[in-house]
């Protein structure tokens, strides 16, 4: 057998190849972590900050136009959340992934105006839909996908919560104090509210605080009161899981889960002096009568036509789709569902492809995670929502979470580096 330096040569070549394999398996973590790790603390914060302040700006926003009535203040409150986004993170992507950035606002703009050239019949619906979708959606996913720091990510959001939770609670008073434009239901509302709402229940499950389960149960009453039944919904779906998951010991989670069946016993009794308080105050809601009339789930608000005449939309053009906007020119309005949003712009086989691919990150990020009560909490926050309202294009929740999943997933890239 051949020797050389006193290494046997197939013995050489097998160290030589582990040596190459460790060394290119370092080279991909680096690649995976050299964009999100050379971050500062600061430039972090400034990322997460500059997302959700855009939601606190639209709670403003609803108080101001419901007190007002002026649609001028409004579209300049939500021109002023797209600059704070854009003007306080332009910066770090230039200095960290300007390429990545550019990249995903290329790809973004080329199916924007594949759109525009085959769908003529839809552009007239493209300046309201492409606002919202370039200066927000667009900027949420890119600042939370580089953020790589849950502990500030959950310090921002508490602060948030609190500023959207006050704010939220002084549109509530106003409602009862002085009455305003539009009030008695609001949509908007409830989910703006359904950050705080889950922020705090997660909270009070982490840190045991009982304000953030007082604040929490405020945020749901609130929604509850004024707000659609969706939203409410999910935070009741998102207490019970996190509740029943957290770290304490059974023994004290039988009292609350006893004392909450018992109030679901006598829900009824409760639901009538609810009503009957609030009528007494002039003030009717919605979610509440549909309670009363057992139709909370089975109420539909007209979502079903809108459906079939989606389904009908799908069916006429399975393979192209109908093009973005097309749900507004057809039906009036959005879907109501993410996934016929998508079936109906791209049609079935772009659709299912879009669908295949959603699920197979928000799989991989619940699996991948670390603090899979937060991930779930993000999955109640951005993707249930547009299961039962609103639209994937103007929605910076949703991307907000698509963001959050992107930062889960196994592999990176190095933008910066191309």
């Amino acid at each position: 057998m051949k020797v050389i330096h006193g290494v046997d040569e197939p013995l050489r070549r097998i160290t030589v190849s582990l040596s190459r394999y460790f060394k290119g398996i370092d080279c991909i973590e680096r690649m995976k972590n050299s964009v999100v790790c050379r971050l500062t603390k600061k430039e972090n914060r400034v990322l997460v900050l500059a997302t959700y302040m855009q939601l606190l700006l639209l709670m403003i926003q609803l108080l101001i136009y419901s007190a007002i009535g002026t649609s001028m203040v409004v579209h300049g409150v939500v021109l002023a959340a797209a600059i704070v986004v854009m003007l306080f993170c332009i910066p770090i992507w230039i200095r960290y992934f300007m390429l990545k950035a550019g990249m995903i606002y290329a790809m973004a703009l080329m199916v924007v105006m594949v759109q525009f050239l085959l769908f003529a019949e839809n552009r007239r619906f493209f300046v309201e839909i492409m606002f919202p979708f370039f200066c927000m959606c667009i900027p949420s996913f890119i600042n939370i996908s580089a953020v790589n720091d849950d502990e500030i990510h959950i310090d921002i959001l508490r602060k948030m919560s609190w500023a959207i939770f006050v704010t939220g609670e002084i549109y509530l008073g106003s409602i009862f104090l002085y009455g305003m434009k539009d009030a008695d239901y609001s949509m908007s509302y409830s989910y703006y509210m359904l950050l705080p709402s889950l922020i705090f229940t997660y909270l009070f499950n982490k840190e045991k605080k009982v304000v953030y389960l007082l604040v929490s149960i405020a945020s749901f009453i609130s929604m509850f009161m004024i707000g659609s039944r969706g939203a409410s919904l999910i935070w009741v779906l998102f207490f019970v899981v996190s509740f029943l998951f957290s770290d304490r010991k059974w023994i004290l989670k039988f009292p609350v889960v006893l004392g909450g069946g018992l109030l679901a016993f006598h829900y009824g009794t409760i639901l009538v002096f609810a009503a009957k308080f609030l009528g007494k105050i002039g003030f009717e809601s919605r979610t509440l009568l549909l309670l009363l009339r057992g139709e909370i789930l089975t109420h539909d608000s007209g979502r079903n036509l809108l459906r079939m005449k989606a389904f009908q939309a799908i069916k006429a053009n399975p393979f192209t789709g109908n093009g973005i906007g097309s749900d507004f020119r057809l039906l009036g309005t959005y879907t109501h569902n993410l996934f016929l949003d998508l079936f109906m712009h791209y049609g079935v086989v772009f659709g299912v492809l879009i669908v295949i691919a959603f699920m197979t990150i928000i799989s991989v990020s619940f699996y991948k995670s670390e603090n899979k009560m937060f991930t779930f909490l993000m999955f109640c926050f951005g993707f249930l929502p547009l299961m039962v309202s609103g639209t994937y294009l103007v929605e910076a929740a949703l991307w907000i979470y698509l963001g959050y999943c992107c930062r889960k997933l196994p592999v990176r890239i190095n933008f910066e580096s191309l």
